[in-house]
């Protein structure tokens, strides 16, 4: 029996966490129709596996947090994954289909030797390996992302069309840059960074539905480039990753200068994530937006490797992206929201400081010493 890997990397605010959750929920009836997706990699987005294959030295927060919680180095995280990942997989004998989903793909391997521990990590159990990637414009892309880069501590309200990248990294070797305009804007350069490893044809890449011409569903397409029973999509209604008030915005980048949102161990800061839960509950108002001549200017930046896009990908359409940039105001100008949110900024302000501001390790110490004893004491009864 043939066996086949899809590697399903973003890009980011495509749907991939609806995506993600459903197959989660759906993994045991999918295993009985011998499609694995392995809790191993990850509880549900596949982070552990996206972790495993950066290099050693660069540390985003995510693998940060990841290997404190472990208390793991890299290399050692990494054949402690290869090995659980071969053992899920041979645990179950008839299988034709393993499937892994993590946007940071998109977002954080970056380099020949990332992509290729990647694919070092899946080849030897498989005989054909299947790229999915969704794509929205680079514009739409930016400003749905900010969101999330601000629930990663960002600090600067203005900067939905800069390199924010940096934000997501806990540590970086000395003179490694990250560019957004390079790294997560291009997919021309994304798509190449696969294509030392398979064919172009085993690259699928999919419009998001909100393109003129993209399909209609994200789950029900990837469902269907995936060879999934579709019933198992058709009633999921993921309402996760909802958009985020400007007003939320503007109050978690002023909070966010105040906190660090990873502890020098790597870990989180629960706190400040609790403080984010907060004002996102606060404030229900508008969607984010941006001046129309700043979108127009931003997705133009782009032309030439979408241009290549299109010509692999879709040569029957006249462009890859609709040039409809009428959805944006002429003028936005949220310079409103210093004053009206002052007294909300002042108090979610006091919240974080009354927080703890270092970490606290001794409950983790208690935690690993009572998961230690545990089985001693049952061994001794």
């Amino acid at each position: 029996m043939r066996r086949r890997a899809i590697l399903h990397i973003g890009t980011e605010k495509t749907g991939t966490t609806a995506i993600q959750n459903r197959m989660r929920t759906a993994a045991p009836q999918l295993a009985l129709q011998g499609v694995l997706y392995p809790e191993v990699l990850g509880p549900g987005n596949h982070t552990h596996l996206v972790a495993a294959c950066m290099e050693d030295d660069v540390w985003d927060r995510v693998k940060a947090n990841i290997l404190a919680t472990h208390s793991l180095q890299p290399q050692a995280f990494r054949e402690r994954l290869r090995t659980e990942f071969a053992q899920a997989l041979q645990a179950v004998g008839n299988w034709h289909t393993v499937i892994a989903s993590s946007e940071l793909i998109h977002s954080r391997l970056l380099l020949p030797s990332e992509i290729g521990r990647l694919f070092g990590m899946v080849r030897p159990h498989v005989d054909e390996i299947e790229v999915v990637l969704f794509l929205r414009r680079q514009d739409r892309l930016a400003i749905s992302r900010f969101s999330t880069v601000l629930r990663d501590g960002f600090g600067e309200f203005d900067a939905v069309f800069d390199s924010v990248a940096p934000a997501n990294y806990f540590r970086l070797p000395p003179g490694r840059a990250i560019d957004d305009m390079v790294d997560y804007y291009d997919y021309r350069r994304l798509i190449e960074r696969f294509l030392p490893h398979l064919p172009v044809g085993k690259i699928k890449v999919v419009l998001y539905p909100e393109e003129e011409g993209g399909v209609s569903d994200s789950m029900s397409e990837f469902a269907r480039l995936a060879g999934l029973d579709s019933a198992l999509f058709e009633c999921a209604n993921d309402r996760t990753n909802l958009p985020m008030a400007v007003e939320a915005q503007y109050v978690m980048s002023e909070v966010n200068r105040l906190l660090p949102m990873s502890f020098p161990s790597g870990r989180r800061n629960r706190h400040l994530k609790k403080l984010h839960a907060q004002i996102e509950a606060r404030f229900r108002g508008t969607r984010r937006q941006a001046r129309r001549a700043d979108a127009e200017a931003f997705a133009a930046r782009f032309e030439a490797s979408n241009e290549w896009v299109r010509a692999t990908f879709f040569p029957e359409r006249p462009s890859l992206f609709s040039h409809r940039f009428s959805q944006y105001p002429v003028e936005v100008d949220y310079s409103h929201l210093r004053t009206e949110l002052a007294d909300e900024v002042r108090r979610f302000a006091r919240k974080a400081l009354d927080g703890p501001q270092t970490e606290a390790r001794l409950p983790g110490l208690l935690k690993r010493v009572r998961g230690w004893l545990k089985p001693r004491r049952l061994a001794a009864r």
